[in-house]
C-alpha cells in the first residue's frame, strides 16, 4: 500500500526548523539579531517545501506576539506540489523599543501530523542614548538652570585675561553605538564669550558606556 499525503518541512538559511522550535537562533534566521529602533529593519525568509506525495495546502500564516514583527511577503500560492515542491514567505522584524522582541509564527496547512507548523522567532531592539555629565553629576536634556555641581555654572572670571574651562564628558548608555552627526559636533548659541576649546574626539561613542 502506498500512502499519499502531504508533509511540511520548513528551513531558515537552508537550515531545517523543527515543528514546535522554542530557541529562536541565528543560524536557521529564527533569531533577528540586534536591529536599531530607528531606520533599521531585518527581513528574513522562509522555505517550505512538500516531500511528501500529495500537494500541500497551505492556510493562513499568522504571528503572535510583539507587533514588531510582520509578514511582508506572503508565498506566492497555497499549494506547494508534492515530492520537493516549495513556497517561501518572509518576516520584517522592525522594533520601535529597545527590548527583546518575542513572537511564534503559525503555518495552518492540511499535513495530518504538523497542524499547526509553529516556530518561535525573536530579536533585540537598540538604540543610542546620550548622557551628559559635568564632574560626574548629569546634565539633563534642556537644562535651563547653571549649576556650580555640574560644572555648567563657570563662577568668576577678570575681564582681562581671565579664563575658565571646563570639562563635560558624553557617554553613550545606550545598546547602539552613537554617531556625533554635527559639523562641529558641539555648537554654542548666545554670549561669544563662550568658545567649544576642544571637540569630542569620538564618533561613533560606543554602546554600553562608551564616552568622549
Amino acid at each position: 500500500t502506498i500512502t499519499v499525503a502531504p508533509e511540511i518541512m520548513l528551513t531558515g538559511n537552508s537550515q531545517e526548523i523543527d515543528n514546535g522550535d522554542d530557541t529562536p537562533d541565528t543560524d536557521d534566521h529564527t533569531d533577528f539579531v540586534e536591529t536599531p529602533t530607528v531606520g533599521g529593519s531585518v527581513v528574513r525568509t522562509f522555505t517550505v517545501t512538500n516531500p511528501g506525495t500529495a500537494p500541500l495546502t497551505l492556510g493562513n500564516i499568522t504571528i503572535n506576539g510583539s507587533s514588531a514583527f510582520s509578514l511582508t511577503t506572503p508565498p506566492a500560492s497555497n499549494t506547494v506540489a508534492r515530492l520537493g515542491g516549495t513556497q517561501t514567505f518572509s518576516i520584517t522584524f522592525d522594533p520601535t523599543t529597545a527590548v527583546l522582541h518575542t513572537a511564534t509564527v503559525n503555518i495552518v496547512s492540511d499535513d495530518e501530523d504538523e497542524n499547526p507548523f509553529t516556530f518561535d522567532i525573536q530579536g533585540l531592539g537598540i538604540t543610542p542614548e546620550i548622557y551628559l555629565s559635568g564632574d560626574s553629576v548629569e546634565i539633563p536634556n534642556g537644562d535651563a538652570t547653571p549649576g556650580y555641581t555640574d560644572l555648567t555654572h563657570f563662577g568668576n572670571a577678570e575681564v582681562v585675561g581671565g579664563t575658565v574651562s571646563r570639562t563635560f564628558q558624553i557617554e553613550n548608555r545606550g545598546t547602539q553605538d552613537l554617531t556625533l552627526s554635527g559639523e562641529p559636533r558641539v555648537t554654542l548659541t548666545g554670549s561669544s564669550s563662550f568658545t567649544v576649546s576642544a571637540q569630542p574626539t569620538t564618533s561613533p561613542v560606543p554602546k554600553n558606556g562608551g564616552s568622549t
